[in-house]
């Protein structure tokens, strides 16, 4: 049987299907292991320190080690988009999604062509979104806690120790 122009490999044939493999269900695996293992750290580690925030007056250190967390998070947030950018451009330059080589966690539908195109300048716009708003976050957060930092400092002689105010000379 002649092969037409319609079946011939590389044209918008929507019938193909990439096949899932053990590289991707271990990606995914690892993802999901990687964001309960920062949830459970969230849970132990940051979320005391904001509910002793909340809860009183923060300590300059207290105040440290939030920003520090917040700023983790903008920064996981952001290099999560980089990565997004990085395969969209794969999709882009392939004209297919999912690109040749993708480690997938299931089988799927190849989309090729025109589609493909407007998928990967449609995830390009919205990873560099998502990357904006992670650092605008994350410079907002340092701005609003270095105000409240300032704030907390007493004067020489002046500890300030949960609201009390106790002088020492």
């Amino acid at each position: 049987m002649a092969q037409t122009p319609h079946d011939a490999p590389g044209t918008d044939d929507a019938g193909d299907i990439a096949k899932a493999g053990p590289r991707g269900r271990m990606l995914l695996a690892g993802v999901v292991l990687f964001a309960l293992a920062m949830a459970a750290a969230f849970h132990f580690h940051a979320l005391p320190l904001l509910q002793a925030a909340v809860s009183g007056t923060p300590t300059p250190d207290n105040i440290v080690a939030i920003k520090a967390i917040f700023i983790g998070i903008a920064g996981l947030g952001a290099l999560t988009a980089i990565a997004w950018i990085r395969y969209a451009l794969r999709m882009l330059r392939h004209r297919q999604d999912p690109p040749p080589g993708a480690w997938l966690w299931r089988d799927t539908k190849i989309v090729r062509g025109a589609a493909a195109v407007r998928r990967a300048r449609l995830s390009i716009a919205g990873a560099v979104l998502a990357c904006a708003v992670c650092i605008g976050f994350a410079a907002y957060i340092a701005i609003a806690l270095d105000r409240l930092a300032a704030q907390l400092r007493a004067a020489d002689g002046i500890e300030i120790v949960h609201r009390k105010i106790i002088v020492t000379k």
